[in-house]
């Protein structure tokens, strides 16, 4: 294969990549009226990066994306309709719930009786829609075979990395989720499934920070670095990339060189804490600048990954919530509880089903045992097995655990750890109020031009120890 003949490939499926995510950001924005943009011809894109590989491993990882993703666009489209044709009604109520987001629906609701109604009516749900659930599951284990393993495994979690993850959080783990559960007043040896995502809610970031502030401070803290003047390159980016942030997504103005948030999220900890991410992940392209398409989709995703955790994790810093949230005493310190507690659960799920994932795409036996196995591993308790072929497919969207997006979410907020650390050593704990700080973020991330995500992996502090280490001092920091 010729030089020209893999650059054209490449810069086809980037293409379809391109049409694709427009394709999504039109439908989140209500723009999907009308006809749909044409694909380029996707056929032999397993076969073109099998070819690729020996010869760039980055243009194969791309054009053997835009084969899964070209794979799967007809069976998610179906099954986005059922989901839609079959809202949650609880009894005596008029208004119909959008099944995707129920779950911060369930993580809000006071009440444990109606937490459960609206549980067992999801369930069902999703016991209605199983079959384009599995559907969107077969599609992809058939464009998966068509790869070779090397391909099938890049952005995928090794066994020992997810074994190590969940090893080195669980003591974190369990002091936050105690603390949680007591100011919830609930019950650990009683926990039910609602409970669970109750655990999540995060009533003090409510209480204490309305929605509509976490939104403004998403972006005051960007603006004040000097982040805005730093851009290049920049582009329109969905900003909460997350399930749980929906309803919220950023727009850049490259001209002007402002962004904005739009839209509201739903009042849950997750939510906010990705507004915080959201101001920041508007940048995840100053660091793309100059790089061909294959290099330059793996390196955005990874500062993509970074500046999102950096943002998310302010709401852990003693110093922002009070200089920016004006927060003090208790209140911070519950907060700072809460979003810990998200952040570390955020971690563990994404490992066991990144890892449960693989295990479905491999047809591996018993399935439902190991679906129990992994979510009780990482959370205590697990959902109905019916749960399972609906979170295998979610897995595979934007902002999920797998399907690409583990380097995105789990590799960048490990060089989150790495790159916190350094403004911290080089403006102090305010750094996020320093006016320099953002060129040099900027640069910091520029320099993955020369050094490639490699050499980001190759810094110590990208372990999971390291990650892990930074996360357990703030904890211990004083409130």
């Amino acid at each position: 294969m010729s030089v020209v003949s893999i650059e054209a490939r490449v810069f086809t499926a980037a293409r379809v990549l391109s049409l694709l995510s427009d394709s999504r950001r039109a439908q989140i924005a209500e723009r999907a009226e009308g006809p749909k943009p044409p694909l380029p011809d996707a056929r032999g894109f397993a076969l073109d990066a099998s070819a690729v590989l020996p010869l760039d491993p980055a243009a194969a990882a791309l054009v053997a994306e835009a084969w899964v993703e070209s794979a799967l666009r007809l069976p998610r489209a179906r099954h986005e309709q059922a989901r839609v044709k079959h809202p949650v009604v609880l009894r005596e109520e008029t208004h119909p719930l959008a099944l995707q987001g129920i779950r911060s629906v369930v993580g809000s609701e006071r009440s444990a009786p109606r937490r459960e109604a609206l549980l067992g009516a999801y369930t069902a749900r999703l016991a209605d829609i199983a079959a384009a659930s599995r559907a969107v599951v077969d599609s992809l284990r058939g464009a998966m075979d068509a790869l070779p393993a090397a391909l099938r495994d890049v952005h995928a979690p090794s066994v020992d990395d997810v074994d190590a993850l969940l090893a080195a959080t669980d003591d974190l783990w369990r002091e936050l989720d105690q603390r949680v559960l007591r100011a919830l007043e609930l019950d650990p040896g009683r926990l039910t499934w609602g409970d669970r995502l109750r655990s999540f809610a995060g009533p003090s970031l409510v209480r204490e920070v309305p929605p509509a502030t976490w939104s403004a401070l998403a972006l005051v803290w960007w603006s004040r670095v000097g982040l805005e003047a730093a851009l290049r390159g920049v582009r329109d980016h969905l900003g909460a990339s997350s399930p749980q942030g929906a309803g919220v997504y950023a727009v850049v103005d490259a001209a002007e060189g402002r962004a904005w948030l739009l839209g509201r999220p739903s009042p849950t900890a997750w939510d906010a804490a990705e507004v915080l991410g959201a101001g920041s992940v508007c940048a995840g392209a100053v660091a793309a600048r100059g790089l061909w398409a294959a290099h330059r989709r793996g390196v955005d995703r990874f500062a993509d990954g970074v500046l999102h955790a950096l943002g998310r994790r302010l709401s852990h810093e003693r110093s922002f919530l009070r200089r920016s949230a004006q927060l003090d005493g208790l209140a911070r310190e519950r907060v700072r509880v809460e979003a810990l507690h998200a952040e570390v659960a955020r971690l563990r799920f994404d490992a066991v089903m990144a890892r449960f994932t693989r295990d479905a795409l491999a047809r591996a036996p018993q399935l439902g045992a190991r679906f129990a196995e992994a979510i009780t591993r990482a959370w205590g308790i697990a959902p109905p097995p019916t749960w399972a072929p609906h979170l295998v497919t979610a897995a595979m969207d934007a902002g999920g655990p797998w399907g690409g997006r583990w380097g995105e979410r789990a590799l960048g907020a490990r060089g989150e750890a790495v790159l916190r650390e350094r403004l911290r050593a080089r403006f102090d704990e305010d750094w996020h109020r320093n006016p320099h700080a953002g060129e040099w973020l900027r640069a910091s991330l520029d320099a993955l031009r020369v050094e490639g995500v490699a050499g980001w992996k190759g810094d110590p502090g990208m372990t999971v120890a390291a990650q892990v280490m930074r996360l357990t001092e703030d904890y211990l920091r004083a409130g």
